[in-house]
């Protein structure tokens, strides 16, 4: 047989897909890929939101103010922190878990049994010397790492009621969005920032509970690592500084 009349056979696919890659699809895949490994091969630190004592106002990290923030509880805890000397920047004595306190010798006190922990023991025999708060990491829109807020006692049975009702309903913190808010409170004659009730705007995507759920045991660990400072009970105002009178 000549070469002319050999035949060729290509054993070609059934199906071609010549469909167009979609290039802001594949961008959007690669630069998430992208966050998540810069992520993994860190440890997040989560960005610090703090409270005005005075004026009401959020302070976020950038320096602007904001009257409320909205976004999606990804976690909160219990802490304390008893400062012993007035001024002080890192508390004698904290606590991550509002149980169980490390004081500044590294020694370990259980919080409910401890004096600094009584009503009548804070200054001038007001509230408690041991400063009991709510930390909570808020993840707003537009943002891959939540930003920590710690609210200070006066705070505390808004947020607790809050996550009562939440929880009550068989429903986890995690699946709405809410939304926080400072009002004024006044006591013994002071005026101080208080959380006003929080209140629920929406529902988290389902599908990106997991993905958060995921995401804030290594954003949790960070913040813990960082431990407590005066910060994280008030923010020192020019008038009074970092030694002057609380309401709580």
């Amino acid at each position: 047989m000549s070469e002319d009349n050999v035949k060729y056979s290509v054993d070609m696919p059934e199906q071609i897909n010549l469909a167009p890659v979609d290039p802001e699809q594949e961008l959007e895949l690669l630069l998430q890929a992208e966050i998540e490994s810069s992520l993994a091969n860190i440890d997040p630190k989560p960005p610090r939101i703090k409270v005005s004592r005075e004026n009401t106002v959020f302070m976020l990290p950038d320096g602007t103010t904001a009257k409320s923030l909205t976004g999606i509880i990804v976690f909160h805890h219990k802490a304390r922190g008893y400062w012993e000397i007035e001024g002080q920047k890192i508390p004698s004595c904290s606590s991550m878990d509002g149980q169980t306190g490390i004081d500044d010798n590294g020694s370990e006190h259980a919080c409910q049994k401890c004096r600094q922990n009584r009503y009548g023991s804070g200054k001038d025999g007001r509230g408690k010397a041991c400063k009991e708060m709510r930390w909570v990491y808020l993840l707003q829109e537009d943002e891959t790492i939540p930003s920590r807020i710690s609210f200070s006692p006066t705070s505390i049975g808004s947020f607790d009621n809050f996550i009562t009702a939440i929880v009550q309903k068989r429903l986890a913190p995690i699946q709405k969005i809410v939304k926080l808010s400072l009002e004024t409170g006044e006591s013994n004659g002071y005026k101080y920032s208080v959380l006003a009730q929080p209140e629920v705007v929406g529902d988290t995507p389902r599908e990106s509970i997991i993905t958060l759920v995921r995401m804030r045991e290594s954003v949790v660990a960070a913040a813990r690592k960082a431990g407590i400072e005066a910060e994280d009970y008030y923010v020192e105002d020019k008038e009074q500084g970092p030694g002057g009178e609380q309401p709580y």
